[in-house]
């Protein structure tokens, strides 16, 4: 498996995945309604603005297992349960159905978290619902609860290192 950075080209497939992050299997509608319900439109619309940030799990052939994403949203507009302030993005991550139980969504998680705190991020934020198997990861991963959201999940939320200085003389 490789991790490489989403680009805007990639927005296609962050659409399946987030209409497997952000529907229960039982209720998992069609793509192209999915892709035009409001909570899942507001993480795709004008994908590659300041602060979006993607990594993309790929098999050795090329095919795409998973992404992890990351986006800034403000408290006005549709209600995004996972935020916390301004400056921390909120976390969207999802594998493909057949790929999970291997280790990619912890790696994904990882290289994401990595990666936001090279850029800046003082923290990542989520909401997971209270009986959602991926709770374990995050709290393995350092996410703590911080919040109730008003749906009934959890806002959970990771410190970041701060970035990385480089060498000086």
């Amino acid at each position: 498996m490789i991790l490489r950075r989403g680009t805007s080209a990639d927005v296609g497939f962050l659409g399946l995945m987030m209409r497997e992050a952000g529907f229960p299997p039982a209720r998992r509608p069609p793509l192209d309604e999915a892709l035009r319900a409001p909570h899942v439109a507001q993480w795709l619309d004008g994908w590659g603005r300041d602060g979006d940030l993607a990594i993309l799990a790929v098999d050795d052939g090329g095919a795409l297992l998973g992404a992890a994403w990351c986006r800034r949203f403000g408290s006005d507009g549709f209600p995004n349960y996972g935020f916390v302030d301004h400056a921390t993005p909120i976390l969207a991550i999802a594998v493909d159905e057949p790929h999970r139980g291997r280790g990619i969504g912890a790696a994904l998680l990882a290289a994401l978290a990595a990666a936001a705190g090279d850029a800046g991020a003082p923290a990542l934020s989520l909401s997971v619902g209270p009986s959602n198997r991926a709770r374990r990861l995050y709290e393995r991963t350092g996410f703590v609860h911080v919040a109730d959201a008003p749906n009934g999940q959890l806002v959970m939320r990771l410190p970041l290192s701060p970035p990385r200085e480089p060498y000086g003389c």
